[in-house]
C-alpha cells in the first residue's frame, strides 16, 4: 500500500472518458489553458483558504491540486477513476481513490472543497452539492469551475460526458439551494469565447465537427508563440478576479461559496 494512496474498493462508473486521464497527463504542464486555469483557481483559494486543506473531489490527475501544493496549500485528491488516481499519486499527492458520497467523510469535517470541471459530469448536481455541504464544516469554502454558457455547447461537451454548460445565475442558484452563500461568480477565459464558438460550436451544430478520441479533444493544447501570447492576454483577467470582480463572458465560470453557519 502506497503511503499517500487509499481506496474504498469498487467504484461506480462516471460520465467521463476513462482514456482521457492518460492523454491529459501528457499535455497539462505544457498547456496554456491548464496553466491559466490553475492561476485563476490558485489565486481564489489563496484569498480564502490559505492554511486549510482543500479536498479536490473528482480531482482527475491532480493537476489543480499540484498547482495548489506549489502555492503551499495542502490538498487531498478524491478521484473515482483509477487511472487519474494513479497519476495523482505518482505526482506525490495524497489520493483517496473513491467516488464522493456524503458518508465518505465525517459530517461537518471538510474545511474546503474544490470541484474543478466536475459537476457538469453529474446528472443531479444539486443533490451532489448538498452532499458536499453536509460533509463540510460551517464556514467552509467551496470552489467550483464549470464550462460556461449553453450556447457554446459542442461535440467536445458530448465526448467529455457533460450533462450541461452553466449560466452564471444558474450556478449561483444551485449553490444557494445547497446551503452556500455565494461570494463571487465570474467568467474567465473571456478571450476564448469567439474562437470556441467559431471552431467548435458552429461546426458541431452543422455536424462538421465530431470528437471520437483524445487526439480530437485535446488538439488545441499546444505550445508555441501563439499559445504564449494568448496566455499573456488571458493574464489580464487575473487582477479583476483577484479584486472580486465579475467578468460576464468566458468559456468557464469560477464560483466561490461559503457554507452558511445558520
Amino acid at each position: 500500500m502506497r503511503p499517500n494512496f487509499w481506496t474504498t474498493g469498487e467504484i461506480a462508473p462516471v460520465s467521463y472518458p476513462g482514456e482521457a486521464h492518460a492523454a491529459l497527463a501528457k499535455v497539462e504542464e505544457a498547456s496554456f489553458w491548464f496553466r491559466h486555469r490553475n492561476k485563476v483557481i490558485g489565486s481564489a483559494v489563496e484569498r480564502f483558504s490559505k492554511g486549510k486543506t482543500v479536498f479536490e473531489l473528482g480531482g482527475g490527475n491532480g493537476f489543480v491540486s499540484l498547482g495548489l501544493e506549489r502555492r503551499g496549500i495542502q490538498t487531498v485528491v478524491v478521484e473515482p477513476g483509477i487511472d487519474g488516481a494513479n497519476v495523482a499519486a505518482m505526482r506525490g499527492l495524497t489520493v483517496v481513490h473513491a467516488a464522493f458520497t456524503p458518508d465518505l467523510f465525517a459530517a461537518g469535517s471538510l474545511p474546503a472543497v474544490g470541484l474543478f470541471d466536475v459537476i457538469e459530469h453529474i446528472a443531479d448536481d444539486r443533490e451532489f452539492l448538498a452532499g458536499c455541504a453536509a460533509a463540510m464544516e460551517p464556514g467552509g469554502y467551496i470552489y467550483i469551475a464549470v464550462p460556461a454558457h449553453q450556447f457554446l455547447w459542442s461535440a467536445d461537451d458530448e465526448y467529455a460526458g457533460h450533462y450541461r454548460r452553466y449560466g452564471r445565475s444558474q450556478l449561483i442558484e444551485i449553490l444557494r439551494s445547497a446551503g452556500f452563500d455565494v461570494l463571487q461568480a465570474t467568467a474567465f477565459f473571456t478571450l476564448l469565447v469567439p474562437p470556441l464558438f467559431a471552431l467548435r460550436t458552429i461546426p458541431s451544430k452543422f455536424k462538421w465537427r465530431s470528437v471520437a478520441s483524445t487526439d480530437d479533444a485535446f488538439d488545441h493544447h499546444t505550445e508555441g508563440f501563439g499559445a504564449r501570447m494568448i496566455e499573456k492576454m488571458l493574464g489580464l483577467e487575473l487582477p479583476i478576479i483577484l479584486r472580486g470582480g465579475v467578468l460576464p463572458f468566458g468559456t468557464s465560470f469560477l464560483a466561490i461559496g461559503k457554507k452558511a453557519s445558520r
